[in-house]
């Protein structure tokens, strides 16, 4: 009776360690990042890269669902551009945009992979632009006509 009790008292401790496993944090899919790479110097009237690398774990990610730039002059959110960016390899998904004049622009990327959405913003200044003070936020931004 006694090699019973320990039979059941080991497959006891067996599935509960096992299961216990199952919650640890690997089984937490890690965060998808964005990193958006804009070229420092850019002019209007040019063909420019935008591009952003898409890793989860360090690992790059080839096959994000969607990959979008919204594109926008300073101050004129509501006039934003969407273009689709093709993946171009190595985790790297790109577009090329010119802009026909000078002036403070911001570049939101909307990817979603692996069952996440990331939206990362950055800025960037065409030509000459008067260097740029960071954007209103959204409820001090918008304009009812």
């Amino acid at each position: 009776m006694k090699k019973l009790t320990y039979f059941f008292a080991i497959a006891a401790a067996v599935i509960f360690f096992t299961g216990c496993q199952g919650g640890k944090a690997s089984d937490v899919p890690e965060m998808v990042e964005v990193e958006i790479m804009i070229p420092e110097k850019m002019e209007a009237g040019e063909s420019h890269e935008l591009k952003v690398r898409v890793t989860q774990g360090g690992d790059i990610v080839q096959d994000a669902s969607i990959v979008e730039f919204e594109i926008w002059e300073s101050g004129s959110k509501e006039d934003s551009e969407m273009i689709k960016a093709p993946h171009d390899g190595k985790g790297i998904y790109k577009i090329d945009k010119t802009f026909d004049h000078d002036g403070t622009y911001y570049v939101q990327t909307h990817v979603t992979a692996k069952d996440m959405h990331v939206m990362p913003k950055a800025s960037f200044t065409i030509g000459q632009a008067a260097e740029h003070e960071e954007e209103q936020t959204e409820s001090e931004h918008h304009h009812h006509h």
